[in-house]
Parts: C-alpha cells; structure tokens; sequence
C-alpha cells in the first residue's frame, strides 16, 4: 500500500505494507513510448569518484559499493538519503527501482525506506530519513525486489515484482492527481531502535510521450500546485505516536508485559535485600576490625616504635633516604605519561583472620609505652603536624601520636592541601603501615591526588604489579594498559638471551589483554600491538640463528667458505661489523637488516625481505625504498638495476620510475659512490633538464653538466662552467671538450 502525502513543499511519499494486491494487466499502456532518460538513472557497476556518483547526490550513512548503494547499514540510529541532481522537466515518466531490504531480525525490522517526488532535495529528516511520518515493511525477499511508478494523464500507477518472476504485479492506481515540472526524485531510508540493510541496486527513469491534446498546457503545468482529488488533509504531527503505525495493544500483549514487569520487580526486590544484608555484615565485620584496629594500635605501635616504626618511617637519619626516594617518585611524576609503568596485584585480607591475628598480638604484647624518644616529643594537632614537616621539623613530629583511623585521614587531607609532595608521601607512607590494605586503597581512591602519589611512590619502589591493580580499581584503564605495555618494552626487558625474550613476548601478550578489556578507546591500539607482538617472533629465529653463524664466523680459523653453505650470508656478516641487534628494532629498521643480510634469499625463507614484505603487507613504495638503501650501502649496482627495472611488453627493458621519485634514487647512489655509468643512466630519465643540470653541478659531473648545456645551446652558463673548473688537474679532458664545443660549428647557440 503506498500512502501519498502531498504539501506545499513535497509532491508524493510511497512506503510499503503487507497488503495483498489483486493482479492486472497493462493493455491501455501497451502503446506509450518508452524514452530512458541517463541523467534521471543508476545503473551498476558505480564508479563514481570516491563517495559522489555522477547526477546524484548522497548523505548520511550512505555507503557506495560497485553492486549497490547502501543507504542505511544493518545499525541502530542510521539515516541515508540519495537524490537526483537534475530535476524531471517531462510531464509524464516512469521509473523503475530494484531495491532489497534485509537485517539479522527475523520478526523484527527498521523503520523502512520511501521514495520520494518532492521540490526540494537533500532535507535529511528524523522518519525514513526525510521529512514526513510512515512505516513499511517489505524485507527478508529471497530476490531482489523491483518497483515500478508510473505518472501518466494525471494518474499515478504503482506495480511491484516481489518474487523475481519478471511481470509486474498491479498494487494500485490514483486517478486526479496534478503533479508539477521540476521536482526532484530521491530515495532514503532510517533505522532506529532496530535496524537493517536499505540497499539501492538500480534506478531507471524513462520519459513517457505527452499525450497531444495536453502539449499546448505544458507551460501552465509547470505552475501547477502539486494536489490530489483523492487525498486527505495532512494529520498532525504527534510525537512518540506508536498507535498509529502497531494499532492499540491486545490484552494478550498487555498481560505480557505486566508479568514481565512483575517478574523484573520481584528480581530488583530480591536483589536488592540480598545486597542491604551483605552490606549490613561487612559494616559489622568493619566495626569489629576497627575496635581492634583503634585499640591495639596504640600498644603495637609504642612496643614496636623502636624497631618497626623506626626502619620503616625514620625521623632522624633515615628521612634522608625517605627524600630521595620521593624526590625520585617526584622525577617519575613529570614522566607519568611516558612510563606509565604502573601494574598491581590487590590482596585482600581475610577480615576473620586479621582479627586473630590482632587478638593473638594483643595478648601476647607487652604493655610497654612509647620509647624516652617519643615521649619528649610534644602532641600536635594534625595541622600542626603538617606544617613542621614542610618546615622541615621532623624531630619534633611523631606520627605514631595519630592513632585513630579519623585522625589518620585529617592528616592525610592536610597534607594534600598544603600539595607538598614530600609531605604527601609522608604521611601516604605512614598510613600503608599502620591502616588495613582494604581501608587505605578505599580511601585513596576517593582522594584522586593522593592515589596518584601513592603510585608514584610505588613506581619508584619498584612494585608494579600493585600499581596495575589499584590503576584497575580506580578505573583507569587506559593508563593501566599503557604501562603495562611499556613495562614490557622496557629497556631491562629487551635481552639479548631467547629465554628472555620469550619473556618478553608472555609479557606483550600480556599487555595485550588490558587493550581488550579496557573500553572502546583502546581496542583501537590492539592490532597495533599484536602486529609487535608478531613481529618479536619473527625476529626471534632471525636473530637466533644469525647470531650463531656470526659467531662461528668471527672465531673460525677456516676460511669463510667452509663454515655454511650459504657463502653469501657469511660474507656480509664479515663485511657489516658490528652486526646489530634484530630484536627491538622496528619494522622497517627489520627490513632494512634483511635487505642487508638476506636479500638474495627467496621469498619462502623466514629471513628473506620478500617473506616480511607479505607476511606484514609492506607498501611497494616502502620496499622498493628500503632496498635501495641497503642495496646501496653494499654496493650491489647490479641488483639496484634488477630491481626497478621491468619488462615492456616489446621485450625491451626499462626502468620503473612512478613508485620512487627519480631524483632521490640520483641522491642516495651518489651518497653511497655509485659508478658515474649508473649515475648518469637514472639522471636521464629526469624530466626537468634543469633539475638534471642541477644535480650533475652538485654530483661534479661536469662532462654530463657540459653535454645537457650543448644540448641546450646555452654557450653563457657553458662558459661559466668552464671557468668553475679553470686550472683543476682532474677537470683538464672536460676543460678540452668544452673549448671543443664552443669553436665547433656546426652549434648554432641562443646567446
């Protein structure tokens, strides 16, 4: 069933429905003169230039392939639109659309996709992706489907081709309806909620012939307000009005839905008071601990305060080493982003055995107060306390006077508002010794600037695996991801032993989990990183095997020849010393160490170049470039010629000389002491012969700088060339052919 809405601004829509259409034949328009109009069709294959097919235009989520224009993808959310540049400028047409809708649903499907007739074009909307309100459903066809909409004598017709067989099938036919010149013909399509695939397969337009009693009143209808006999007032627009595209819901539905919602009510219900009851035994449990925290803290602490207390937070000798260690964590902050070497492992205490633990402590502990040292040293409040230490004072602070677990945190917040990191770390220090784990990463947490001191702190002390966990806990992924990612690239990771770099591999894939499970913003740096991953287990056997060999060579008292067959190899291993390092080195720095070592082995040989140009999909440019270097650096000339050189098909051979600029081959075989025969062989195919003289003036090549001046009949710049060169020894041949060149005759010169 097609709906046609007509306005002051849009002529027709037609959307479609499950209807079922009595059939018809076409006999009155068995005798009209079909005429295809190109600039009103699409046909496939589409190659249009990048997004833009020639007379059309395209928005939204259209996508362009060869076969078909996809104006929504099978997503939510998507709208895609294409309209025809040109409008029809003939009374009467037809146009015939094969078109498919599909998706992954099988009941359920998107909001559908409408042909249009309208005035205006490219006005994306919020129904069918366009400017009004209507619902189809014609999808999941085993063939294509074809529509066809005739416009002829004021009647519109409209026939489909559901099933492929090739006739058409009458849906149906307005008689009455006025439509103008000059409007234009678009298709677009929308998803919402539910989605699916809105493809285009072709348009074809065709201009029908005007009947001859109406050719006097083409002009007039041109002016022609577009209108219907038949139609309906437009509605008005009422939002979120499911009722008129699903009807009123049956009771069968109704009661559906009201036993789901009990269902999904009883579950939050019993949820909810599974979780108030663990809530309310981890409060007691707490409330428990911390008795015993509050009040066997101050003896363990007074008994323990000149051994304990005093290794782990010295006031006197010892807060020398404390701020060099916080001056180191304070040097690893500036490079936070960099390293972001920050790994953990949380352990949670078993809260029943840390309260027998205490009980065990409390009674076997003796009820010995504080040291002499400790009972000088005057209370203070914990501002106080703060402000001695940024002064320097340590002497006269005892941190151990703090004992409950509110006190510990009001010192905590002071420190982090007089934003001294020495101070900060301080106290961070003090309270990872005496408050539970559990407790301090709870309050960290919530304390943003104190937990990233606190990792600092642990980066510098070395324990990464607890600085990846708590990076976890905060929510931090992405920098979790990245530091365990550079703590697996790590200098003190890249050995040269293979146990180790096989270690370093179990780390990577490691890492590599992390950008899996962190969120969207890091599945990006994945392929990323298991392309590294694969390129360390490609350079491993490498660098196993070349390392022995060099080995062998360097301390063998034979001759090069006999050590392995592979004589080539043996000798650019003697010639390129030191031979570096393969592992760690990046992927092209790889090529280039397999063009220097490995070139002449064929592709299907793990260390052979070719091998790592397919295997890492290794750009032609890149190669070709890569090679040359390498290829230059050992002066292998003839091998540099085999390279760029091809076949034409006349059998003579020629060089390649789109993929790499000419002029930077000149530069890097001048660079590395190529023949002048070489030289002066690839500077001839410079198109510029400026640019030719340039180089062979930079190169010193002044025999091949004289000839290109011949050439030009440039006898000014040819007598300066010769006076540049005036009285040098090794210039005397090239001085005597210019004098030749200038007295001969047969030159006519320009100047």
């Amino acid at each position: 069933m097609f709906i046609i809405w007509i306005q002051y601004f849009i002529c027709a829509i037609f959307s479609f429905t499950f209807i079922k259409f009595a059939h018809a034949t076409h006999t009155e328009y068995e005798d009209l003169g079909f005429y295809p109009q190109k600039e009103h069709s699409l046909m496939r294959p589409y190659q249009g230039s990048g997004m833009t097919i020639p007379n059309w235009d395209i928005y939204g989520h259209t996508i362009v392939s060869s076969n078909f224009i996809r104006l929504t993808p099978d997503q939510q959310s998507r709208y895609g639109g294409l309209w025809n540049k040109i409008p029809i400028t003939f009374p009467y047409w037809e146009v015939h659309i094969e078109f498919k809708i599909s998706g992954h649903g099988k009941d359920l499907f998107g909001d559908g996709m409408a042909i249009w007739y309208a005035k205006h074009s490219m006005q994306p909307g919020n129904v069918f992706g366009s400017a009004d309100y209507f619902w189809a459903k014609l999808r999941q066809t085993e063939h294509d489907t074809y529509l066809a909409i005739r416009y002829y004598n004021d009647t519109l017709t409209l026939m489909t081709d559901v099933d492929g067989s090739g006739e058409w099938t009458d849906c149906f036919s307005s008689q009455g309806v006025y439509l103008p010149l000059g409007l234009y013909l678009g298709v677009t399509a929308a998803t919402g909620d539910l989605s699916d695939n809105h493809d285009v397969i072709s348009i074809k337009t065709y201009r029908l012939e005007t009947p001859v009693h109406l050719l006097d009143k083409l002009n007039e209808r041109a002016m022609i307000i577009p209108h219907a006999l038949s139609s309906a007032h437009p509605r008005d627009h009422i939002d979120d009005d499911h009722s008129s595209a699903s009807g009123r819901m049956s009771w069968l539905r109704f009661f559906f839905y009201t036993f789901l919602a009990i269902i999904v009510l009883i579950v939050a219900v019993v949820i909810g008071l599974l979780f108030y009851q663990k809530r309310q035994e981890r409060q007691q449990k707490q409330g428990a601990a911390n008795f015993f925290d509050y009040e066997d803290e101050e003896d363990n602490l007074t008994i323990n305060s000149s051994t304990s207390l005093d290794k782990k937070i010295p006031e006197d000798s010892s807060s020398t080493t404390l701020s060099k260690t916080v001056n180191k964590s304070i040097n690893v902050e500036n490079n936070f982003e960099k390293d972001g070497k920050f790994c953990v492992e949380f352990i949670d205490d078993n809260i029943d055995q840390r309260m027998a633990r205490l009980i065990e402590s409390n009674l076997n502990s003796s009820t010995t107060k504080c040291s002499n040292t400790f009972n000088n040293v005057q209370k203070l409040s914990t501002r106080q306390a703060v402000d001695k230490i940024i002064a320097g004072d340590h002497d006269h602070v005892n941190l151990c006077g703090f004992k409950g677990r509110e006190q510990k945190l009001e010192l905590l917040d002071y420190a982090i508002l007089s934003g001294d990191k020495y101070t900060i770390t301080l106290v961070i220090q003090f309270l990872e010794h005496t408050l539970k784990r559990s407790i301090m990463f709870y309050e960290l947490i919530r304390r943003p600037i104190a937990a990233d001191h606190y990792l600092i702190y642990l980066h510098s002390d070395g324990r990464l695996d607890e600085q990846l966990n708590i990076m976890n806990m905060m929510g931090r992924y992405e920098d979790a991801a990245f530091a365990s990612y550079s703590r697996a690239v790590s200098p003190s990771t890249m050995n040269k032993t293979d146990a180790q770099q096989q270690q370093q591999i179990r780390l990577l894939e490691r890492a590599l989990s992390n950008f899996t499970t962190g969120g969207n913003e890091l599945i990006q740096y994945h392929s990323l990183i298991q392309e590294h991953i694969t390129l360390l287990k490609h350079q491993l056997p490498i660098e196993s095997d070349d390392r022995r060999r060099c080995e062998m060579i360097l301390h063998s008292n034979s001759n090069v020849e006999n050590v392995d067959s592979n004589i080539e190899d043996n000798q650019s291993f003697v010639i390129h010393q030191p031979r570096p390092c393969l592992i760690g080195l990046s992927l092209m720095k790889t090529l280039y160490y397999c063009h220097l070592y490995h070139h002449h082995l064929p592709d299907n040989n793990f260390a052979s170049p070719f091998h790592l140009k397919k295997q890492f999909h290794i750009s032609e440019r890149q190669f070709l470039w890569i090679a040359l270097q390498s290829l230059a650096k050992t002066m292998r000339w003839q091998e540099i010629d085999t390279l760029f050189e091809y076949k034409s098909w006349l059998g003579s051979r020629k060089i390649r000389r789109n993929i790499i600029p000419i002029v930077d081959i000149v530069e890097i075989l001048q660079k590395n002491s190529a023949p002048k025969e070489m030289l002066e062989k690839y500077l001839d195919l410079v198109d510029d012969i400026e640019k030719r003289l340039q180089l062979a003036k930079e190169f010193q090549m002044n025999k091949y700088a004289a000839d290109i001046l011949i050439k030009l009949r440039d006898r000014k710049r040819l007598n300066e060339l010769r006076t540049s060169i005036l009285g040098k020894m090794n210039e005397m041949d090239v001085q005597r052919y210019i004098d030749n060149a200038l007295i001969a005759t047969t030159i006519k010169w320009r100047n």
